[in-house]
């Protein structure tokens, strides 16, 4: 329930901001038409939803906390297909045609509008088709130009420009003398607008003082992953985090794009101090980089953000069944390595589904660790091609029955990760035995 409330705490928030707007303008205004009041409304409606995407921009943990990431950019992508729709209802009713602008004779208050449509016209095509999988994930030929034709970086500074659409948007009010003479109208508007690029700029400014990281070695364990080692650098502070979180990375100074992207944390908090890590797969155009990083290049780390092992189910001493697919091993990893490192005695299944021969990693360590802890056993499961030793197929009841997990529906806490269809299949698996939904925690890591 909380979740729910805390969706609707940002577009609740573009709303108050263009109530408040409206409600002053029409102080002091008459429109001549309802046509005209729609259209102005609308205008005011986009610019209070930007204004507030904006907010969402800068991951303000304490409510990141609370609804995730990936729904909290879910809901940015439909209030910027909102926000789109506004500004297109306004600007039609509004628009003299192309002819206005090459005639010579557009007024300062109309040129910096269509500076602000054409600017938010970019900012929601970057977001919707390269930064979101909110609306093209069951599109396959669009996920997967998303992942090899459009550039994440290119895109990143082009959806930036929803910064130049506000200050458009404020200076095309500005210039409608009706606007500015309304002195309680200007006053509000130039606040919220001051205060949300002021908070932006804050934030940007934190990003570029946080603490750095060393690489300590890269290396590949499979064909397609990265083993990537950070300690901390000159000594500065370390990134305090809870097992199972993710962090921003972005290189400082190497050869790879230094826009930040996000990665969970594979090592325990406990070892924190002494060396990070993080298991990175090869799928997109800044991971084909990383061959091009050195020991030695500096990283950032923004973060922690998620909440997949709350505090409340880490304190418990319930048996825990961790189902990973592919590179969603990764959060499960750092909470398996944080309760060996707390010498944990509840009841540890640790599931990996994987396609191939070729991605088996960790045998030496899970070995170690099933010698060392008699209540924690590791079981691999292949879905592309028979491995002799191990099963073959996808993580089902009956293989859970099969490994010993089956009898645990009823007291378990199951932490799912990998990508969507397994974690569908994963839900609906728990969901028809029953388990209850407050003992399952899921990560969806792609967003």
């Amino acid at each position: 329930m909380t979740k729910i409330y805390m969706r609707l705490l940002f577009p609740s928030l573009a709303l108050l901001i263009f109530i408040s707007l409206l409600g002053t303008l029409l102080l002091e205004w008459t429109p001549g038409s309802w046509q005209v009041l729609v259209s102005f409304a609308c205008g005011l409606f986009a610019y209070s939803l930007m204004l507030t995407q904006v907010l969402i921009s800068v991951r303000i943990k304490v409510i990141e906390h609370h609804i995730g990431l990936p729904n909290l950019y879910a809901v940015h992508g439909f209030m910027g297909m909102a926000a789109l729709l506004a500004v297109l209802i306004h600007f039609l009713n509004q628009w003299n045609g192309f002819a206005v602008i090459f005639s010579g004779q557009v007024s300062t208050a109309s040129l910096f509008g269509f500076i602000g449509a054409f600017s938010l016209l970019i900012v929601i095509l970057t977001g919707v088709f390269v930064l979101s999988n909110t609306f093209i994930k069951r599109s396959k030929k669009l996920m997967k130009r998303k992942d090899t034709i459009y550039k994440r970086e290119r895109q990143l500074w082009l959806h930036r420009l929803s910064l130049l659409a506000i200050v458009a948007i404020y200076f095309h009010l500005f210039n409608l003398r009706f606007v500015s003479s309304n002195a309680i109208f200007m006053t509000l508007l130039t606040t919220y607008t001051i205060v949300v690029l002021g908070w932006y700029a804050i934030y940007k400014i934190n990003l570029m003082r946080l603490p750095r990281y060393s690489v300590h070695s890269i290396s590949k364990p499979t064909q397609s992953l990265y083993q990537l080692e950070l300690i901390p650098a000159d000594n500065q502070p370390v990134l305090t985090y809870k097992a199972g979180q993710y962090a921003f990375l972005r290189f400082v100074d190497s050869d790879v794009a230094n826009e930040s992207h996000p990665f969970s944390l594979s090592s325990s908090p406990e070892h924190s101090k002494e060396k990070l890590q993080m298991i990175i797969k090869e799928s997109g155009d800044f991971t084909r980089t990383l061959n091009q990083v050195k020991s030695g290049d500096k990283v950032t780390l923004d973060g922690p953000y998620g909440d997949y092992f709350p505090k409340d189910a880490a304190m418990s001493r319930t048996p825990m069944v961790l189902l990973s697919g592919g590179i969603g091993v990764t959060p499960n990893l750092s909470i398996l390595r944080h309760e060996i490192a707390n010498k944990s005695d509840r009841r540890i299944f640790f599931v990996w589904g994987l396609a191939t021969k070729e991605d088996i990693m960790l045998v030496e360590e899970l070995d170690r660790l099933e010698k060392e802890f008699p209540n924690f056993t590791y079981h691999f499961i292949f879905s592309n091609e028979e491995v002799p030793g191990y099963a073959h197929g996808f993580i089902s009841p009956k293989y859970l029955q099969e490994i010993g997990a089956g009898d645990l529906y009823d007291e378990a806490h199951y932490y799912i990760c990998g990508p969507p269809p397994m974690l569908n299949a994963a839900k609906k698996m728990l969901a028809d035995n029953h388990v209850d939904p407050e003992r399952i925690f899921l990560e969806e890591f792609a967003f």
